[in-house]
């Protein structure tokens, strides 16, 4: 476990990219997003207000970076987010089966999380007709 600062969950990766360069790892940036990416399993981001209160809260798992992904950085899956009024962590997704393994291995009761999980309402949908297909063209 460590702390580092930085103004985003996402900004951890390009603090631990600088970090590494700025020691003299010689290391392509791929590479080092890569090694972060099987490193690191979570991200607790606290956010301070200038008085000193905690105000936003997120948690994100890491996930391997594998090719073909939109970017090098590692991929997250957000598990906690911030409520809109409070600013508390609230569950948003569920972890990856290998993250639920180790957090239930650890002693963590994973009923938990399903317990703060917001309630989705379902949202019925008006009925559609169904799309014709387009009638074969006749010269």
């Amino acid at each position: 476990m460590c702390t580092l600062h930085a103004n985003s969950p996402a900004e951890a990766f390009d603090r631990i990219l600088i970090l590494g360069l700025r020691g003299g790892l010689a290391l392509a940036e791929r590479a080092i997003h890569i090694l972060v990416g099987m490193a690191v399993d979570l991200i607790v981001h606290v956010r301070r207000a200038y008085d000193g209160t905690r105000t936003v809260r997120y948690v994100s798992e890491i996930l391997e970076v594998m090719p073909p992904g939109d970017t090098e950085r590692p991929a997250v899956n957000r598990l906690f987010l911030p409520d809109q009024q409070t600013g508390r962590a609230l569950a948003a997704h569920t972890p990856s089966a290998g993250m639920l393994s180790r957090l239930a291995g650890a002693g963590f009761d994973v009923s938990l999380l399903d317990q703060h999980r917001p309630q989705l309402t379902t949202v019925t949908r008006p009925s559609v007709p169904q799309h014709q297909p387009p009638r074969a063209w006749r010269p």
